[in-house]
Order: C-alpha cells, then structure tokens, then sequence
C-alpha cells in the first residue's frame, strides 16, 4: 500500500497506521509514533510537518488504494454490467480482506480538521468550526 514512499515514509505511516488502530488517534502523538517506527522525530519533521499531515497523507494512501483495488479488471471491453458486478465484488472482497479500512475511513471526518480560504480552521465535510 505505501510502494510510492521511500523508507522513512514508508515506516513512519504503516507505524502510524498500527498505532491508530492499536490506540485510536487521539493517543497516537508524534513521539509515539517516532519511538515505535525507530525514525527520530527531526526526520519525521522532515517529511512531515505534523500529526495533520501524517493523517492525511495516510487516509489518500488508503483511498488510493482502495480505489485501485476496486477497480481491478473493470477497465476492459466487457459489457458494462459485467464490469460494474466485478468492481462490486471487489469492493466486498477488499472489506473482507481489509475491515479496518472501513472504520478508518470516519477518521478524516471525526478528527482532522482543514484550513478554509481565509485561514480559519474547519471539519473536513467543510464546515466551520
């Protein structure tokens, strides 16, 4: 799932991953996931400005690779019935096969908070905080 990060990267967000999933988010700090990854907190930084971008690069990690995996032999010359019944099937075989995505999938929604035009801090579904 993290083929498209280098090494710190890589370790730093399946760290990150384990830790939400072990803890919740609210107890996964920066130097919890710096002590359990064994990457320092300075390179951490390097990469990463925060705990926010941390969580937000790991939930378009996700969402990327669940849409590839659902879309997993759709794109071909078959009927479009038979095409949309295999991305179904995907979806269920990726839930099966992964079922802690589907609860990770609220964690952007219930924690993360984003900056709108003008500076201010808001949920991620856009509105204000």
């Amino acid at each position: 799932m993290f083929d498209r990060y280098n090494k710190v990267q890589k370790a730093v967000l399946e760290t990150t991953l384990s830790l939400i999933i072990e803890k919740e988010l609210q107890a996964t700090s920066m130097s919890l996931i710096a002590k359990k990854s064994g990457i320092s907190t300075g390179s951490i930084y390097h990469y990463f400005d925060s705990k926010e971008t941390i969580i937000n690069e790991l939930y378009k990690a996700i969402v990327l690779f669940n849409g590839e995996y659902v879309l997993q032999n759709v794109y071909t010359d078959e009927p479009l019935r038979t095409r949309l019944e295999r991305a179904w099937e995907n979806m269920i075989r990726l839930s099966l096969e992964y079922p802690t995505f589907s609860s990770l999938n609220n964690i952007r929604s219930r924690h993360i908070y984003t900056m709108n035009r003008r500076g201010r801090p808001m949920k991620a579904d856009g509105a204000a905080r």
